[in-house]
């Protein structure tokens, strides 16, 4: 306990005295209420990062700082703990608590391992092809990556003798690949996250159609050729070591002989399972949004008694997820409605005024994309950023269909730099197979690798179907 604390000291002591240095000093530009709430939040940020205390401990700290030195109400810092994204992500929890405890996570785990899963590389190309094939039908990312996928990749990674733990390489190699993989698939399609559909509306304030057919046609080749080179990139940098691949097929079928006959339980889940994609594919014609979808997937496990109420209390993981997933929403909230993210998006374009056309497009697409550091949440990175970056793109000449179409992009690609900056990312990031700061430095790599593919290709196909000159 003394050297927790110690460790907590050595990060909070030096951000309290810069803080406290640069608290009475707002930038021009800036309201001090600005200021204060983007050093607080720069602050939560690198404790996060430095590790000295558990992150939610971190994040409800800050929210009672931000509270306390009078930045903002409490009533809106406890505003993220109530949103549909956050309850999400906890139903999603429960959810593959169900699939985990009645076998059928384990069940569908054997099977992809069985037919793929020769190879750890092999056995990726799987998961991703089950989430494209989902991501069209699916406008939540949550509750595709979290909900749908994580129970399978938990149960794919426990089936390779992976265990929990600081760093676990194939644990880490499954699960950052479900996790970029839920990504790139969100890029591509329209009805892929829920987020997708704003930019349809900011980009008609420019006099800019796009369609589901228009999404589709210019994102599905980039977003393809970034999942081909995803799985190969996490194998490099994780470096997964897994037993001889005759020796996983064998112990495979031995498993799937030991579980017998699907059981009554695995079959009420897969049943409401199956419902869940329904409802989520069909959320234009039923009216019904995804949490709320997800929630009557709870009670329906709930009361058919696959899952108990124990289940529910006992699912440390989603408490632990609500706390600070929701401080880091109100947060980002709070520097939205305080103006700092707005001053940093002229202070970015004070910096790139005078280059050429392609110059300016390059930085602001640069700035675009690593700003995403300071959001919880891709809705809110494009309700904030997206209409006046794509202003200044079409301003300076360059094609307006190209230019609404990358920056949609990369406001979807640049979630995959954290571990909270799309919705599924905690859920995922919970597995607990590697830490905070490795999944951030594998996660800035391979997202720049496979943003920069995405770029490249999307250069090449938007010149082949008539989009550039």
């Amino acid at each position: 306990m003394t050297i927790r604390i110690k460790r907590s000291l050595l990060g909070i002591v030096p951000l309290a005295a810069i803080a406290s240095y640069f608290w009475q000093s707002a930038p021009s530009g800036l309201s001090a209420q600005g200021w204060h709430m983007l050093l607080l939040f720069t602050a939560t940020v690198i404790m996060v990062m430095l590790n000295t205390m558990p992150m939610g401990l971190i994040t409800i700290t800050s929210v009672v700082v931000v509270t306390v030195s009078g930045v903002l109400p409490i009533k809106t810092m406890l505003s993220g703990f109530g949103s549909d994204v956050v309850w999400l992500v906890v139903a999603a929890f429960m959810i593959a608590r169900a699939v985990i405890k009645t076998g059928l996570g384990h069940r569908l785990a054997h099977f992809f391992i069985e037919i793929l899963g020769k190879t750890p590389i092999g056995l990726s190309y799987g998961l991703i092809l089950t989430e494209l094939i989902l991501s069209p039908a699916i406008p939540s990312a949550s509750a595709r990556g979290g909900g749908l996928l994580y129970p399978i990749v938990k149960s794919v990674a426990n089936s390779y003798d992976s265990r929990e733990g600081p760093i676990n390489r194939i644990g880490s190699f499954f699960t950052l690949t479900a996790f970029h993989t839920n990504v790139i698939t969100s890029s591509m399609f329209l009805t892929a996250m829920a987020g997708n559909p704003l930019v349809i509306k900011f980009a008609s304030e420019y006099g800019i159609a796009i369609s589901w057919g228009t999404w589709a046609l210019g994102a599905f080749v980039p977003g393809i050729c970034a999942l081909a080179i995803l799985p190969v990139i996490l194998y490099v940098l994780c470096r997964p070591k897994t037993m001889n691949g005759n020796d996983v097929l064998i112990a495979t079928k031995e498993a799937r002989k030991k579980m017998g006959k699907i059981t009554k339980d695995e079959i009420i889940t897969s049943v409401v399972f199956i419902a869940l994609i329904a409802m989520w594919s069909g959320e234009k014609y039923t009216g019904v949004d995804p949490t709320t979808t997800a929630l009557i997937g709870c009670i329906s496990l709930l009361f058919s008694g696959v899952l108990q109420w124990s289940d529910v209390t006992g699912e440390k993981g989603a408490w632990e997820t609500l706390v600070w997933f929701g401080a880091m929403i109100s947060m980002a909230t709070g520097l939205s409605n305080t103006g700092a993210v707005s001053w940093l998006s002229q202070q970015m374009m004070t910096i790139i005024d005078g280059y050429s056309n392609m110059t300016t497009a390059i930085l602001l697409g640069l700035g675009f994309f690593y700003v995403h550091y300071f959001f919880a949440s891709i809705t809110v990175h494009m309700t904030v950023m997206y209409s006046a970056f794509l202003g200044v793109l079409i301003v300076i000449g360059l094609p307006p269909l190209p230019s609404a179409m990358a920056l949609a992009a990369l406001s979807i690609l640049s979630a995959g730099l954290t571990h909270y900056g799309i919705s599924s990312a905690p859920i995922i990031f919970s597995s607990g197979y590697t830490t905070v700061g490795r999944w951030w430095c594998i996660s800035f790599i391979t997202s720049l690798l496979y943003t920069a593919a995405w770029v490249g290709a999307s250069s090449i196909w938007w010149r082949f179907i008539g989009w550039i000159d």
